[in-house]
């Protein structure tokens, strides 16, 4: 008896190996696809990949795969690019910020001694093609080595040339940019979140800013960032102890934070000038400050991505960018479901950025300085 209950166990563990083998098989195990193909290519494909390669596409593949545009496959060069953003690693570049309009790029920053400035290139330029290849949207400035000669079809005045610029190495821009507008408005911009430290760098300007001071706080164009940073900056103006924002993850799971440090803000007037390239991290800060009534929002509607990011890092240097959370702002609004912060004031958009043009045509900026200046 003993025998056949041990021949009996051996069978049906028999069979349930069997039925595995045929789940696999039928199609019930995980990725039964990505394996049979890596399969057939590597036996039958006259142009077969090699395992890296395929690899990486499933990587790609399975990241796109998920119904959620922020969800990204990042390549280790990707990555490393993201960590030179992050903690202001030196890369190899030109040293100019510029927007990308149609057949152009548009310089709206040129760094000091920069190989673009020693170029001659200066705000306002606009790049039209780059070794005789015409600017387009979809193309981008390739990867650049130390010394390599790059020639920039510049305009100028409405006139051309043809211009050299060689490749060094260079700083990022700085996420904090400032400076005096009258003896009483100082103008901040921030250009991301996404540098170490810049939240410190606010800090240091909005407490050193005299008492009566207004502030205008420029976010347009700005794509977010560091989350923490942005709370850290929206905590300047408001009370120790008030709730900043609440995290929403998955199975009804919340997590609030709240203003760890004390408000420092002792001026008057703040206005937050936002357009529809104000993202992340850029939203949540003017959306704190406009729930609690701490500034006044001029522009358009912001771009309305309410949704948090993860990045984990792979074994290979690569990495994976996770959704894993909406946020809801103090008053309750999810801009993931309810679009983006609407400003009190909204003005006209224009093609380029405020901050990129001659202060005087800077039609949101101007509103917000003729607020500061109504009598209280």
């Amino acid at each position: 008896m003993r025998r056949k209950g041990m021949e009996r166990g051996c069978i049906i563990a028999l069979c349930l190996l069997l039925a595995g083998g045929m789940g696999f098989l039928c199609g019930r195990s995980p990725l039964h696809k990505t394996e049979q193909i890596r399969q057939i290519l590597q036996k039958e494909s006259y142009f077969a990949p090699d395992t890296a390669a395929l690899d990486e596409a499933s990587a790609q593949g399975i990241a796109r795969a998920v119904n959620d545009d922020y969800t990204q496959y990042m390549t280790p060069e990707q990555m490393q690019a993201l960590s030179e953003q992050l903690y202001k690693k030196e890369t190899i570049g030109l040293g100019m910020e510029w927007i990308v309009q149609e057949d152009c790029y548009y310089v709206t920053e040129v760094q000091d001694a920069s190989p673009a400035q020693i170029a001659g290139i200066v705000r306002g330029d606009k790049i039209r093609r780059i070794d005789g290849k015409p600017v387009s949207q979809d193309m981008r400035m390739p990867a650049l080595e130390q010394g390599q000669r790059l020639i920039l079809e510049v305009e100028h005045g409405g006139q051309t040339r043809q211009q050299p610029v060689f490749a060094a190495e260079i700083a990022p821009m700085e996420d904090v940019q400032g400076e005096q507008l009258t003896d009483t408005v100082y103008y901040l911009r921030l250009r991301t979140f996404a540098q170490q430290g810049m939240e410190q760098q606010v800090q240091q300007i909005v407490t050193a800013l005299p008492p009566h001071s207004h502030l205008i706080l420029d976010l347009r164009s700005n794509p977010g960032g560091r989350m923490d940073a942005a709370l850290a900056v929206a905590g300047l103006f408001v009370p120790r102890q008030t709730p900043l924002l609440t995290i929403c993850y998955a199975q009804e799971r919340k997590q609030t934070y709240i203003n760890a440090q004390d408000g420092v803000w002792q001026g008057e007037k703040v206005a937050v000038l936002i357009d529809g390239q104000s993202a992340s991290a850029a939203e949540i800060l003017a959306g704190i400050l406009q729930d609690y009534q701490k500034a006044t929002l001029f522009g358009q509607t912001s771009y309305g991505k309410g949704t948090v990011q993860q990045i984990h890092t792979l074994k290979d240097g690569s990495g994976l960018r996770v959704t894993c959370a909406v946020y809801e702002l103090p008053h309750g609004r999810r801009l993931a479901q309810q679009g983006g912060i609407v400003p009190d004031v909204q003005t006209q958009a224009s093609p380029l950025p405020g901050w990129a043009v001659d202060r005087q045509q800077d039609a949101t900026l101007q509103q917000a300085l003729a607020w500061i200046q109504q009598a209280q």
